[in-house]
């Protein structure tokens, strides 16, 4: 799912009382957004309460949520919605809050509502995880986005690979939890959280990149996945030694697919890692 602007809207008073921006680089014409959010607001007035819906204009997605009195709105990037229960769960918050300014509140108490903006940072990592099933064709074709990848036309060079190892090490450690194992910058241990309780720790050795990495996971892991690699990760099965993935990307798709199979039910829930026992590691020293 993807967040970048969260809106509450008085549609009995037709009066924009929250705003949020979650995205900094998002941004926000007050004459556009006037617009847009009317429509909203009349387009809200045939759907049932507690009902939701999305809406398209210039370019921006918005998924909103039609309660008694309020809307909650979302902008999100295309395809990448949050889940309704995002929305009913700030709603509920909002009115329990406010509570005893909802029914009379004035146009110097719209300030007072500025507080609710950390709660809505503080709910919404808890749905960050979020999947839509349909969003992902497992093994078939890509579902992420490739990055800008290297063409090696022969094995490199001793110099030139320990370059290529670093800068491989360097874009998991950039996102993910990580620690070396044996000391290897190539062989690392990753840490991939798939919701606030459950935690995953993937071996990968790709000390012959540009060929295919060495991937392992637990026993039991790998029996609840049922798939070899090559069935479960598409660029793993496509792998190109002249222009190969990035290490990276099969981790990402990893964790796509992991959250996947989880918001199936089709993980464990018995937690075999602590977030007490994740590595903190500090970022790779700049390479001279």
């Amino acid at each position: 799912m993807s967040a970048q602007t969260v809106f509450i809207v008085d549609k009995i008073e037709n009066t924009l009382i929250f705003l949020e921006q979650i995205e900094d680089n998002i941004k926000i014409n007050q004459k556009e957004l006037s617009n847009i959010l009317g429509k909203i607001v009349n387009n809200s007035k045939d759907l049932k309460l507690n009902s939701f819906s999305d809406f398209e204009i210039n370019e921006k997605c918005y998924l909103y949520g039609v309660f008694d009195e309020f809307l909650i709105i979302f902008q999100h990037e295309r395809d990448k919605p949050p889940p309704e229960e995002l929305l009913i769960e700030l709603h509920s918050i909002f009115v329990k809050t406010f509570a005893n300014i909802l029914k009379n509140y004035t146009y110097n108490d719209l300030s007072k509502f500025r507080s609710f903006a950390k709660v809505v940072r503080e709910v919404i990592p808890n749905y960050i995880h979020y999947v839509k099933e349909q969003e992902i064709d497992i093994g078939n074709k890509p579902i992420i986005k490739p990055m800008k990848r290297d063409f090696y036309a022969e094995r490199p060079s001793v110099y030139k690979r320990d370059e290529i190892l670093y800068n491989e090490a360097k874009y998991i450690k950039q996102k993910f939890a990580t620690e070396y194992v044996d000391g290897f910058i190539f062989k690392l241990h990753i840490y991939l959280n798939i919701s606030p309780t459950l935690w995953y720790k993937i071996y990968i050795n790709f000390s012959d990149y540009p060929l295919k990495p060495t991937i392992k996971i637990d026993d039991l892991l790998n029996k609840e996945l049922g798939r070899s690699w090559d069935e479960l990760l598409y660029f793993y099965r496509t792998w190109d030694k002249k222009r190969p993935p990035h290490i990276v990307e099969l981790i990402n798709e990893l964790e796509i697919i992991l959250l996947n199979y989880n918001s199936k039910g089709k993980l464990s829930k018995i937690q075999t890692l602590s977030k007490n026992s994740i590595p903190e590691v500090k970022p790779l020293p700049n390479i001279e």
